[in-house]
């Protein structure tokens, strides 16, 4: 339930029905209200350059406050963009060193890797751990049902 409740009626929403109609629209958080009156404050800017911006600069003055900065200037669409530039990038990297090592160390590798980042999770950002872990349970559902069907 993640502590995620519908305004409308006060209970839990259940993440399966997340994407119905009922929520689209919705502001998410506080960021995204935000991100959307600084994104506005861009489209007025580049519609007619006269007029004044203060409402979108007043939302980005407001969101370096609220994150202390740690946005680094970064909506969350660009947040978003910069996550699936470093995961490309990682697959990339990953690809290489699997062309140099041998094949029967795949498994070995493959298992030292996912270790390491468990444990990242662990010590590094405890407050990811459980859904770094579901998403590693799904990928290994989804593989276990691909090799399913291939059989």
């Amino acid at each position: 339930m993640l502590g995620v409740g519908d305004p409308d009626k006060g209970k839990n929403i259940l993440l399966g029905k997340i994407n119905s109609d009922r929520f689209v629209g919705r502001v998410k958080n506080e960021m995204q209200l935000l991100d959307e009156l600084i994104q506005r404050g861009m489209d007025e800017l580049n519609n007619n350059p006269a007029i004044r911006i203060e409402t979108a600069m007043k939302a980005i003055e407001v969101k370096n406050k609220l994150t202390g900065g740690r946005h680094a200037g970064l909506t969350d669409y660009g947040l978003d963009q910069l996550r699936a530039i470093e995961t490309a990038k990682m697959d990339a990297l990953v690809a290489v060193v699997m062309k140099y090592l041998p094949e029967d160390r795949y498994k070995e590798v493959i298992a030292a890797v996912a270790n390491a980042e468990h444990e990242f999770y662990r010590t590094e950002a405890p407050e990811l751990l459980e859904e770094y872990e579901r998403s590693v349970a799904e990928e290994e559902l989804e593989l276990a049902e691909g090799k399913g069907e291939e059989e």
